[in-house]
């Protein structure tokens, strides 16, 4: 298998969570904005059934069976809620997403089988170690 495959097969997952980040971002914005207008329509709505009652009243007549202001706050209530339940699913893959980088880019920044473990002392050159014998014997001489 090459290198490229296997980067590939490595990143499939976050590919996936990527995609469906991006989907229900754009299905939560459509949702946002049908809102907006439900609730445009909602008082449009709710104006004309007044008038609708007005005008039926004028006319000794009962009130009118068709109620849209009705209708519109159930698609109303219908599309807050699916706004509602957008947002969590957008929230939990963000969570997958923030854990499959965290399982496939190690704390490091490195590859996992190419980084090589951090040295527990410091690695001291000629160098380093004859300026040091230099710096403690001049403090002895004091």
């Amino acid at each position: 298998m090459n290198p490229e495959d296997l980067a590939r097969q490595r990143f499939k997952p976050l590919q996936g969570v990527h995609e469906k980040v991006a989907r229900l971002s754009a299905e939560l914005q459509e949702t946002r904005a049908q809102v907006e207008q439900l609730k445009n329509e909602q008082t449009a709505a709710a104006h004309r059934d007044r008038l609708a009652y007005a005008i039926a009243l004028s006319e000794d007549k009962g009130k009118p069976s068709s109620c849209e202001e009705a209708r519109v706050s159930a698609e109303l209530e219908d599309a807050e809620l699916k706004a509602e339940a957008l947002n969590l699913a957008l929230d939990a893959a963000f969570d997958e997403r923030a854990r499959l980088m965290n399982r496939t880019v190690p704390a490091g920044g490195g590859s996992r089988c190419g980084s090589l473990p951090k040295p527990r002392i410091a690695i001291r050159t000629p160098l380093a170690s004859w300026n040091l014998r230099g710096m403690r014997s001049a403090v002895k001489r004091r």
